[in-house]
């Protein structure tokens, strides 16, 4: 009897154990295919793509609710304008990983569409010093808000680092000269 016990025991393990690696690969297929979907929609934003990269985010998340699924569908509800969505889904992917520093940049990018900048500069300060300090976007963004909160060297700085990661684009550049113009006009008044 206890060697059919042993026995009925390490078939519901072996049976556990497979259905579980195949659930984690069907996870992954379904992640990768949102991930992909999502990149081909930033290229020529077909909003098509961004509903299958929803649907593929959706499933992976049936299958397993993970930071990344959440993630995703967060991504996608920026993307489409649902920022109420956006905010549930990016905050259970921030529940689930508060250190990932994608789920940092994309909270960050939901707060400054909301303007609520000081929580946006909060996730941005955490994306950069998390891996993102090349990224043009997370300087660009990071220039904008200390613009607006007054801290203009800190706004040069970060508006610096943009030109310097992406020469061609002229709204950091643009925003660097206003700055260093008004900076020169209140030195002459001064004087």
């Amino acid at each position: 009897m206890f060697f059919f016990k042993k026995l009925f025991f390490l078939i519901f393990i072996l049976c556990f154990s497979a259905t579980f690696v195949k659930a984690v690969e069907i996870d992954e297929h379904y992640l990768e295919a949102g991930n992909n979907y999502y990149q081909e929609y930033l290229a020529n934003h077909n909003t098509d793509l961004l509903e299958e990269a929803y649907l593929n985010y959706y499933k992976a998340s049936e299958i397993k609710p993970t930071a990344s699924a959440f993630l995703g569908m967060g991504m996608v509800f920026i993307e489409k304008g649902k920022m109420k969505q956006a905010k549930q889904f990016l905050y259970k992917a921030f529940s689930a990983d508060a250190n990932d520093v994608i789920t940092n940049y994309y909270l960050a990018k939901f707060y400054f569409h909301e303007e609520n900048y000081l929580r946006a500069l909060y996730f941005y300060k955490q994306s950069y010093e998390n891996g993102l300090a090349e990224n043009y976007d997370v300087n660009l963004k990071l220039a904008i808000i200390y613009e607006k909160v007054g801290d203009i060297e800190l706004a040069k700085k970060y508006y610096n680092a943009a030109c310097m990661l992406n020469p061609q684009d002229e709204y950091a550049y643009t925003r660097l000269s206003l700055i260093e113009y008004y900076e020169t006009q209140l030195e002459n008044t001064e004087n």
